[in-house]
């Protein structure tokens, strides 16, 4: 699942120009791998690296980088910073203007 996700990750780089969604996901399903297994540090910076690609992009993908934040801040010993990340992905899905794109960012803080 690991492998995976950083090979995305590697692929995506390769790009000269790589698209920043795809940037942004391939880094947010490396966070999420990490914090599957259990590595909240590894986790936290690959949600960290979200957060770089999110700047030129809607509030929803901001909100992605802070949901994976939320996850891996309390596997690398943040829980308070997880909180935090929390309400910011919150209020990214109450900034995006597309509500579908909200509700997806909605329905996975959900989970």
């Amino acid at each position: 699942m690991v492998s995976a996700a950083l090979a995305a990750v590697h692929h995506v780089d390769e790009d000269p120009s790589p698209d920043p969604r795809l940037r942004l996901a391939t880094r947010w399903l490396a966070s999420r791998a990490f914090v599957k297994l259990g590595e909240g540090r590894l986790g936290r910076e690959m949600a960290m690296a979200c957060l770089d690609c999110a700047s030129a992009l809607s509030p929803a993908f901001s909100g992605y980088a802070y949901e994976a934040l939320d996850r891996s801040e309390p596997l690398a010993g943040r829980p308070e910073a997880a909180a935090a990340a929390r309400r910011l992905a919150e209020d990214c899905a109450a900034a995006e203007p597309d509500r579908d794109a909200a509700a997806g960012l909605l329905a996975e803080l959900a989970t």
